[in-house]
């Protein structure tokens, strides 16, 4: 399974430059400022002031994170429209504690103009959880100040400590260990029971400091005792992350999984089922029913959110089961991207739907196909091949099956040879077979397909690649103009990025690999000179670094990292991946060698 970093993460991280912007230009304002329970809060954008992003004609929502105590939802609101001014209304319930405020049309959102506002009590004091939502915004300086304020209202708060110790690994140059082990040591002391909010946080620390054992028993305890809190598909969230992120070895994640499932299967309206039923609905012995108890309930209660009817399709597809179902589902999910609804309850950067959308127009296909439907199938599988912007082979299998299907044996063959130059071994024997069955035998094959493969390139279906003129770490200059004749490699990632460090070992493979080859590898980090080069002290990574590279990362429109590009000796973008895992290596591999001829 690939792992990703949304780009979104990040500004979130950082949304006080945003309101530093937001303030000055009056683009977006808050009336009241501090909303208090009980409150309508009314969101002005103004289309017509200086440094606005939004158009007063475009489609738009006003997405919220609203955060009630511990807990936090994305939701969207309408818009009123008067002349410029686009508005949005917030009624404020008791028990929230924070907001973030975003306009975000279909394509993304305005990263300049954004705000975020404590919420207050009637009587005006900060409601429970509203500075712990200010932790990251306090920076390295004065992320504790702000933790201390939160405990002093509230000091059985327990999840705050989450929340405090992520800061910690983040801005402690020791990863916050001394801060999170004495914590921990207090707390154990000062608490006789265990809240389920501790049992949380506690997970977290223990993990952080390497302690899986203890991480893992606590986990295990949540899903066998409180399967359906909130908490609990928070903590098993995070223990997978962890996981993944120190490549933890041994059967501890195999436990945390089959508790998990057991847990899924009995409550399937829980947050964690919730959470976790996509890779469940394409596992296929997960039970078919509790997929769709858990994701009929979930349309229910948001009708427009597109996820829950792509789940239901992806789980119908790996079953080869419910088809027409499926195929209605997979529909929906289509039009629920379309409509932008992927940006409003999702990613509000929009970035996930540039690969959702191509990837439910497969799922249709490959239903359409197993149900006869040979034309929905042909359009669909066209419609997936030609929305995807990253590199995936399996779409153009998908079109090449279903033209074989039909019977065009020549565009059958076209298809199964862009798969191959994807990075598909099972497409160049299909197309292997192919030839094979029309000529009687294989003699001749390698010619053709030299031929064929020459022709799958056509200059206006890829892009010139952004140019760049840079510098390394050492101080050394690498001009994309300058590098034509050779093959670029290019990595995007940042140190906080857990799939980004986990794939380098991988990565610094092919750099020996290719070390004698026309292949130049650039890494293009968003973090500073300095942060970098305290990193690579442990951990090797042999690409060429760039730091502070975030407006390249802009320029190639990276939104989700890691982030692969591939860039041909004519300056071109021919391939592209994202996500990160241990062998991402051997999916680059094969692409670098088809652009160098091989």
């Amino acid at each position: 399974m690939r792992h990703v970093f949304n780009l979104h993460v990040l500004i979130i991280a950082s949304i006080s430059s945003c309101l530093a912007w937001s303030a000055a230009g009056q683009v977006m304002t808050l009336d009241p400022e501090q909303p208090r329970w009980g409150d309508e809060l009314v969101v002005t954008y103004d289309t017509s002031a200086d440094g606005a992003q939004i158009l007063a004609s475009q489609r738009v929502r006003l997405v919220a994170f609203v955060y009630a105590g511990d807990e936090s939802e994305q939701e969207a609101f309408e818009i009123e429209r008067k002349g410029p001014l686009l508005i949005g209304r917030i009624p404020i319930e008791e028990g929230m504690s924070y907001l973030q405020l975003y306009l975000v049309t279909p394509s993304g959102f305005d990263q300049r103009n954004t705000a975020e506002t404590m919420v207050l009590w009637p009587d005006g004091q900060p409601a429970r959880g509203a500075y712990v939502q200010k932790l990251f915004s306090a920076g390295p300086e004065g992320y504790l100040d702000v933790f201390e304020k939160e405990m002093a209202l509230y000091p059985d708060h327990y999840a705050a400590y989450r929340e405090k110790w992520f800061a910690a690994k983040a801005f402690d140059p020791n990863g916050g260990k001394e801060i999170i082990e004495a914590d921990l040591a207090k707390l154990s002391d000062e608490i006789e029971d265990r809240p389920v909010a501790w049992m949380y946080a506690q997970a977290f620390g223990l993990m952080s400091l390497g302690r899986e054992e203890d991480a893992r028993a606590i986990v295990l305890d949540l899903l066998g005792h409180h399967p359906e809190h909130f908490f609990t598909q928070r903590a098993v969230r995070s223990y997978d992350y962890e996981v993944f992120a120190q490549q933890v070895q041994g059967v501890g994640s195999e436990q945390v999984e089959a508790a998990k499932r057991e847990a899924i299967e009995n409550h399937p309206h829980s947050p964690l089922a919730r959470d976790s039923m996509l890779p469940l609905a394409m596992k296929a012995d997960f039970p078919l029913d509790v997929v769709f108890a858990c994701c009929e309930r979930w349309i229910e209660e948001q009708p427009e959110h597109p996820m829950p009817h792509y789940v239901i399709a992806a789980a119908c597809k790996t079953r080869v089961r419910e088809l027409a179902k499926g195929i209605e589902h997979a529909k929906r999910a289509v039009n629920s991207i379309l409509k932008g609804n992927y940006s409003y309850y999702v990613s509000i950067s929009g970035a996930g739907s540039v690969d959702l959308l191509p990837a439910a127009y497969a799922l249709w296909g490959e239903m359409a196909l197993a149900a006869g439907r040979d034309g929905e199938a042909l359009a669909a599988a066209q419609t997936a091949v030609e929305l995807q912007e990253e590199t995936n082979p399996d779409r153009h299998e998908l079109l090449a099956r279903v033209w074989r299907e039909i019977g065009d044996f020549d565009q059958a063959a076209a298809a199964f040879a862009e798969a191959w130059e994807a990075g598909s071994e099972t497409a160049l024997v299909a197309l292997r077979s192919l030839y094979t069955d029309r000529h009687g035998g294989d003699i001749g094959f390698e010619q053709y397909l030299a031929g064929i493969t020459g022709e799958t390139i056509v200059e206006d279906d890829v892009l010139a690649a952004a140019a760049f003129c840079v510098m390394n770490l050492p101080g050394d200059t690498y001009d994309l103009a300058e590098l034509r004749g050779k093959v670029v490699v290019l990595n995007f990632w940042f140190i906080g990025c857990a799939p980004c460090r986990v794939e380098m070992l991988g990565l610094n493979e092919l750099v020996s690999e290719f070390r004698n080859e026309d292949v130049v590898f650039l890494a293009f980090a968003l973090d500073k000179a300095e942060p970098l080069r305290s990193f690579l002290k442990e951990h090797q990574f042999e690409y060429e670094i760039i730091p502070e590279a975030g407006e390249i990362a802009r320029l190639y429109k990276v939104q989700v990292f890691p982030t692969h590009v591939i860039i041909d000796r004519n300056g071109r973008v021919i391939y592209r991946l994202t996500g990160g895992s241990v062998d991402r290596h051997n999916d680059l591999r094969p692409l670098i060698e088809r652009t160098l001829g091989r």
